[in-house]
């Protein structure tokens, strides 16, 4: 009986090690509500084993033992955020919607431009480096979608925010679009 246990776990642990995967996550906002829903996949991949490289803002405190972790840091983000006013979200519900509108793409093309731009993502893209998948947060960066396609990976959209018009409308089955079903006041759903 013994023996068959740890053949059984001998054969569990080899078909992990031949399952692993190289995962590129990117989380850029620099509002810890948002890093810490990334950081949580990221670590959970990495102790399943994946090699796992995440871009973000914040660097990870007590990176996974098990797989490869690797942090690629957008520096300066943090303290840029920290320096902007900081607003009650619960306010913008009632500001005029073409104001509210103009100030999240201007706040997502901004901050994709910034990303995409930053000198440690640059190295990272400019490196050759190939990933099976890229997860990315989706929060206002449509523009960093491509890099799955420039990485030769399979794109994963993650939510950071409740369900919404701006994320539901990526999740169609057949000819039906998943209902939102909780008003966000920020996004005017």
């Amino acid at each position: 009986m013994i023996r068959v246990i740890f053949i059984s776990a001998v054969i569990v642990n080899l078909s992990c090690l031949a399952q692993c995967y190289k995962i590129l996550t990117v989380f850029p906002m620099a509002a810890p509500s948002h890093y810490i829903l990334g950081e949580a996949i990221a670590r959970g991949l990495a102790e399943a084993g994946h090699d796992v490289t995440m871009v973000s803002p914040f660097e990870m405190k007590n990176p996974p033992k098990n797989g490869k972790f690797r942090d690629i840091l957008l520096t300066g983000f943090i303290e840029e955020h920290k320096n902007h006013t900081v607003m009650n979200l619960f306010q913008m519900e009632h500001m005029n919607m073409i104001t509210h509108n103009l100030a999240l793409n201007f706040l997502g093309s901004t901050s994709t431009r910034k990303t995409l731009d930053h000198p440690n993502l640059q190295k990272l893209i400019n490196s050759g480096e190939k990933f099976d998948a890229v997860i990315i947060e989706q929060f206002l960066n449509e523009g960093l979608k491509p890099l799955a396609e420039h990485f030769n990976a399979h794109l994963i959209l993650f939510s950071t925010i409740g369900p919404n018009i701006w994320v539901c409308i990526y999740i169609k089955i057949g000819h039906l679009y998943t209902v939102v079903f909780k008003k966000v006041p920020t996004l005017r759903t």
